[in-house]
């Protein structure tokens, strides 16, 4: 079982809908109040 405060679970639902294309790297760093290198970031570790 994976234990996650609320915003590392936010992170993983914004990084989930840019892979899943319902959400653009732009838009999702806005939510996730991050610039877009960030989000590129995570949505590489999460690829990996």
């Amino acid at each position: 079982m994976i234990v996650m405060d609320s915003k590392a679970q936010l992170t993983v639902e914004i990084i989930a809908k840019i892979v899943e294309g319902r959400i653009t790297i732009a838009n999702g760093a806005k939510l996730l109040s991050k610039c877009q290198r960030i989000a590129y970031i995570c949505l590489s570790k999460m690829n990996a």
